[in-house]
């Protein structure tokens, strides 16, 4: 095999890249600024490369210590994988590869796109994002000749098609950071504000053509919204409902909570415009969904009551 690219950028790059992604996302989508998970230290990232043989790409590296995973889909189906997560998926690919459960010889000629290796798996490739449903984007650390170590493919699980969608994790974030910025890609809302999800702004027309009624879904800000506030200009008033519902004991945190990521999540949705009510609503919902919070005790209607009284 002739040589092989490495395909990482710079941990620099990664940090800024993620700047621009949470900036937007504390403009829009601020469920999914809130579900990215903590970063993980030098000691986790050196267990995952213990465990699969090999160093991680830098940008890789970088963006696992700005965050090791979320708890929702960060980009269309993608959810990020946390570091017990990949290495657990990748024990588990590596087990049915050596047990023989995936087909043998080479995929069929035209299944693979770019210049990766033509096999059902590799143990070269570290899957770090998944759709819940068996597919997931991996890491290539054994790429084809004219591949670069460290890009980025899509791997189905029930489908020979394999394809590089990336030359790197930060090209891919950075693509990511792109589409947001561009509009390419945007955060879809159904009628009662509760996000769908960050996809390009066709997702509606094939849901409708898939006959999903989107009546009243939109991509946000709707036309009567204006975007919210910077994340910082924002966290206090988020914060300040925390305490609130603490006081009352309305509200049970989880123990260990990251008070500040809840903070910047509950303060993107009350900047929000619109009514007492939909803000409730939309309140409510997020929270149900936070690994941070253990209970709560209101409804819709109680919190708006509250939110018009505050």
């Amino acid at each position: 095999m002739g040589a092989v690219k490495d395909g990482s950028t710079g941990g620099e790059a990664i940090e800024a890249t993620w700047a621009r992604i949470e900036r937007w996302l504390g403009q829009r989508a601020p469920e999914v600024l809130a579900s990215l998970l903590p970063g993980v230290g030098e000691e986790g990232l050196g267990r995952i490369e213990r465990e699969i043989g090999a160093s991680l790409p830098e940008d890789l590296r970088a963006s696992l210590k700005r965050h090791a995973g979320s708890t929702r889909a960060l980009s269309g189906e993608w959810e990020l994988h946390p570091p017990a997560m990949i290495l657990g998926t990748w024990t588990m690919m590596r087990g049915f590869a050596e047990d023989g459960v995936f087909p043998h010889g080479e995929l069929t000629p035209g299944s693979v796109v770019g210049p990766l290796v033509p096999t059902w798996w590799t143990r070269g490739w570290i899957p770090v994002a998944g759709n819940g449903a068996g597919d997931h984007l991996c890491v290539d650390l054994s790429p084809a000749e004219g591949g670069t170590r460290g890009q980025v493919l899509r791997y189905l699980h029930d489908h020979e098609h394999r394809e590089v969608i990336a030359t790197g994790f930060g090209a891919w974030l950075g693509a990511l950071a792109n589409g947001l910025e561009q509009g390419t890609i945007v955060a879809i809302e159904d009628p009662q504000g509760h996000l769908e999800g960050l996809y390009p702004p066709e997702r509606l027309e094939n849901l409708r053509e898939e006959g999903v009624d989107t009546e009243g879904w939109a991509i946000r800000p709707r036309q009567e919204e204006e975007v919210a506030p910077a994340v910082s200009a924002v966290d206090e008033e988020g914060a300040r409902l925390i305490d609130l519902l603490l006081q009352k004991e309305l509200l049970v945190l989880a123990e260990p909570a990251d008070r500040e990521a809840l903070a910047a999540g509950l303060g993107k949705l009350l900047a929000r415009r619109g009514s007492a009510e939909k803000k409730a609503a939309a309140v409510c919902a997020w929270m149900e969904k936070q690994a941070g919070i253990e209970e709560i005790f209101v409804t819709d209607e109680e919190l708006a009551a509250l939110l018009d009284a505050w």
